[in-house]
């Protein structure tokens, strides 16, 4: 004997499949306003899935949706996250009327501009 072992029918009953698992995952995105969450992705494992980027109030985003890759150990990760998994998020222009409490009253000033987070003088 020459020490070989073969298997017996390797194209049918000494053959092995493999089935790729099922994945649900909170999916974290990069941001320039802080990791975003995505939360119960799902896909398969060595899956390509698009995860939808979530809205912030006051805020546009860059992009609509995101790459991202189903692991074997389940997780899901964004990919490319420096660049096309990373999503930047635009102020928006807002514009609103301000209340400013006195000795006298409030006070209100109208059509007040800005963007979101900004801080402005009124």
């Amino acid at each position: 004997a020459d020490g070989t072992i073969t298997v017996d029918n390797p194209t049918t009953t000494g053959k092995v499949t493999y089935t790729p698992n099922d994945a649900k995952a909170n999916v974290t995105i990069p941001s320039n306003q802080g990791d975003q969450t995505v939360p119960d992705v799902t896909g398969k494992t060595g899956e390509h899935v698009t995860v939808d980027v979530p809205l912030l109030k006051g805020y546009t985003p860059d992009k609509t949706t995101v790459p991202a890759t189903v692991n074997p150990d389940g997780t899901i990760t964004v990919d490319n996250p420096t660049t096309t998994g990373k999503v930047t998020y635009t102020p928006n222009d807002a514009k609103a009327n301000v209340t400013i409490p006195s000795n006298q009253g409030d006070q209100t000033v109208p059509n007040v501009t800005g963007k979101t987070g900004e801080h402005v003088d009124v």
